[in-house]
């Protein structure tokens, strides 16, 4: 819930900064805009909303560029999070026979290649599916994102009912009960995203 309020507060804020400041950003630049009408071929390149932000706050290139830089590493991580997170949990999944049995954890040199292979693979697959157009792609990941947390508050919602049941003390119920109340609201908090 921390998590959604921070979000909720850090979206609202640059999306009104972005207003005040009179961000111009078009999905196709190359149609929509033109630096030079005796050269309509030319590529035209546009900067990122959130370094027009910054941009028009600092006003100097120093700070957006670091901002632009920072937020290239947070998406570098949050990849690398990707290929080292799918194996182990497709391991898991492949255990239980819901996935190929190539994917199990036999041994951690098998369970990391296959693992990344298959969701480089995917991630190419995507890429030429939606000929790497970053607003249709970045549409994509957030489908993901929101699916992901979706299904991992079912979980653990249908977790902790059923760890309910077997629960007799009145404070531990208690307890469950308040874990269960609060996954709750997480779990109808992903469709926001929607």
């Amino acid at each position: 819930m921390l998590m959604i309020v921070i979000t909720g507060v850090l979206l609202v804020s640059i999306l009104y900064l972005a207003r005040q400041s009179g961000v111009q950003l078009v999905q196709n630049p190359n149609r929509y805009l033109s630096a030079d009408p005796s050269s309509p071929n030319q590529p035209i390149h546009q900067k990122p909303a959130l370094y027009q932000v910054a941009f028009a706050v600092y006003g100097n290139d120093l700070i957006p560029t670091l901002l632009a830089l920072a937020t290239v590493s947070v998406l570098v991580i949050a990849s690398l999070t990707a290929f080292i997170g799918f194996p182990i949990g497709a391991s898991a999944i492949a255990d239980r026979h819901y996935l190929p049995h190539r994917l199990r954890s036999v041994d951690s040199t098998g369970l990391y290649s296959n693992g990344v292979i298959l969701l480089g693979v995917i991630s190419v697959l995507f890429t030429v599916l939606f000929a790497a157009d970053v607003f249709a792609l970045i549409q994509l990941y957030v489908v993901g994102m929101c699916t992901s947390m979706l299904l991992t508050q079912v979980a653990v919602v249908r977790f902790r009912l059923r760890k309910l049941r077997i629960t007799l003390k009145p404070s531990a119920r208690r307890k469950l009960a308040r874990d269960i109340t609060v996954s709750a609201v997480g779990w109808w908090s992903p469709p926001w995203c929607w």
